[in-house]
């Protein structure tokens, strides 16, 4: 009589597809991996003990956050210095913070999935990589300073700027300023001349909205007495133009711009606003009410204590071409590298990264039965260089 063994192959399939959300199905062996899946989680979740404070002055990460730090700063000047002493020029600096890791999900071109988590059970029967997206925030400084302040003395370091590309892959740079008196401005520029508008009239051109939608649309529910009181003070300024509807907003922009956009000298003043919005504000939205949307949700990035990252004047166009060909260098895929090192074991570094070995960091967990197969995670691998030496059993 064969004995009653019961594989539950099915119930652990399913369990290994859609995982408990309460914890996991067999508590053992997850502890009995937890050295191995730590392991992987140290590159993205502070350690347990104590902190480690990271290069930037922060709490302390991942180890993917502390290697971030430790790159430090790229200096770039727009001229060579002929001798000693002798000026380089303006100096560009580049740095990268705040890397994250995201959660591996189905690619963005899957419309008709409901639960886009993907987990490793999917992968395997699919064959694909069981990997998330890598973010990094980008961030440069000109002559090692805020340039946003030094355009005037009201201005502050704090700013919002949009790039906009229109249908014929024109582009359009747009800059909310946050001043010291606590207004915000819009500033654009045509035919290299620049121009500042108060965002409110922006606000009131776009859509007729009352002053109480703006308020709401700004705070969204927020019970900040600090942010409503700026708002309350961008409104209160907007008073003082004298326009209170959408039709008198246009109509002021228009008479303001008229010579500006050169247009017929038959159109109205409201048809030379409505250009005005049509060419310069936001031009990669069509619908006014995005463009209303989006100029809203920056103006609520820009009330303090939100911490904004400088965006500075707009750099020239051999900057823009120098910034594209150096981020071309670098490899496409980042993750590359991580997928080769895994497959392969084999570390390829430039500086060696101190270690003895180049060769025969990983290895393939055989499956032959399952007490070997869990025996891998528990196993201590010593090395490939250990392996050379006459002394080793």
């Amino acid at each position: 009589m064969a004995p009653d063994v019961a594989f539950r192959t099915l119930e652990r399939q399913r369990a290994a597809a859609n995982p408990p959300a309460n914890g996991h199905e067999y508590p053992a062996l997850q502890r009995l991996t937890a050295a191995h899946v730590d392991s992987f989680n140290a590159l993205c979740e502070p350690p347990a003990g104590p902190s480690v404070p990271s290069g930037g002055g922060g709490a302390g990460g991942g180890l993917l956050e502390l290697a971030v730090a430790d790159i430090g700063v790229k200096a770039v000047f727009d001229r060579k210095a002929a001798a000693s002493g002798a000026s380089r020029g303006n100096k560009l600096l580049m740095w990268i913070e705040d890397v994250q890791v995201g959660r591996p999900m189905v690619p963005d071109r899957d419309k008709h999935s409901r639960n886009r988590l993907i987990y490793p059970a999917e992968c395997r029967e699919r064959g694909v990589s069981y990997c998330g997206k890598l973010m990094a925030k980008v961030c440069w400084s000109v002559n090692d300073g805020p340039v946003n302040s030094d355009r005037g003395p009201a201005y502050t370091q704090f700013g919002v700027q949009i790039r906009c590309v229109r249908p014929d892959q024109s582009s359009q740079t747009v800059t909310l300023h946050y001043l010291s008196d606590g207004q915000v401005v819009f500033r654009f520029s045509w035919r290299k001349q620049e121009y500042l508008v108060p965002a409110v009239l922006i606000l009131k051109s776009l859509l007729a909205v009352s002053d109480a939608e703006i308020c709401d649309d700004i705070l969204r529910g927020e019970a900040d007495t600090w942010i409503l009181e700026r708002v309350e003070g961008l409104l209160r300024a907007h008073k003082g133009f004298g326009v209170y509807t959408r039709d008198q907003c246009l109509a002021y922009l228009g008479d303001k711009f008229r010579v500006v956009l050169g247009l017929p000298a038959d159109f109205k003043d409201r048809e030379i606003g409505e250009a005005l919005l049509r060419k310069v504000v936001l031009v990669h939205l069509d619908s006014r009410r995005d463009k209303y949307n989006l100029l809203v949700c920056s103006l609520r990035f820009l009330s303090p204590p939100v911490k904004a990252i400088p965006p500075g004047a707009s750099l020239t166009l051999a900057r823009d071409k120098y910034i594209i060909k150096t981020l071309n260098k670098a490899p496409g895929d980042i993750g590359q590298k991580l997928k080769y090192f895994l497959a392969t074991g084999n570390l390829v570094t430039g500086t060696g990264l101190d270690q003895q070995q180049m060769t025969g960091f990983t290895i393939v967990a055989e499956k032959l039965n399952f007490y070997r197969y869990l025996a891998h995670f528990r196993c201590v691998h010593r090395g490939a260089f250990f392996a050379t030496l006459k002394t080793t059993t």
